[in-house]
């Protein structure tokens, strides 16, 4: 199918789309990835994107050979193929599918160097956060953050340090009262474990 009219048909053609999930959504059948082909990826983001993700959908959009790659910036974070990424991603990463044709993109099994370096973007992306609200807005967290970073980065570590655990056992309560033979058994077992002093410092005095 052809479009023509130039931003006009985009408008409509997003709006038309959103229609049709619309009334998916009435059925109460199950959301997943949306995959659309260019005539999609050129609508405005208010006529498709937005109210796509709104109803609960992933997107899977199509990009020429001039638009893939980096696409632009977001608060500092690269957009790369749709995705926000890392700022400091390797520029062979972020430039992998600017020169391939369209065949070796949609081939990708085919390239293995395409394919190990799309691999190797993952680690780089922001981590969904928290997913979309009433306004389809998704929050987003640096890859070198939370419990299970994905990439380290020493500029992050220089701003926000992360505080080191103490290493070795719990410490035990220095309250004498609480220094009883329960605490002692515990503490000469955990130490024998450790090869420490097997003297509970709850019992000890200054």
């Amino acid at each position: 199918m052809r479009h023509r009219g130039g931003l006009a048909a985009y408008g409509k053609t997003g709006r038309n789309a959103i229609l049709a999930l619309e009334e998916l959504a009435k059925l109460g059948l199950p959301t997943g990835t949306c995959a659309a082909d260019r005539a999609y990826t050129g609508c405005s983001p208010e006529h498709f994107q937005i109210p796509v993700r709104r109803l609960g959908y992933r997107r899977a959009l199509d990009y020429k050979v001039n638009d893939r790659g980096e696409q632009g910036s977001w608060r500092g974070a690269l957009l790369i193929d749709g995705f926000l990424a890392c700022p400091h991603m390797p520029a062979t990463l972020v430039h992998t599918t600017h020169q391939p044709d369209d065949k070796a993109v949609r081939e990708i099994h085919d390239n293995q160097r395409l394919t190990d370096h799309i691999t190797a973007r993952e680690p780089h992306y922001l981590k969904t956060k928290q997913g979309p609200d009433s306004r389809g807005a998704v929050r987003l967290q640096c890859p070198a953050s939370g419990p299970s970073p994905s990439v380290n980065c020493a500029r992050r570590d220089r701003l926000r340090p992360r505080i080191p655990r103490t290493p070795g056992p719990p410490p035990c309560e220095s309250n004498a009262r609480r220094s009883g033979p329960e605490v002692e058994s515990r503490w000469s077992g955990l130490a024998a474990r450790e090869g420490r002093s097997t003297r509970c410092p709850a019992n000890s005095r200054e």
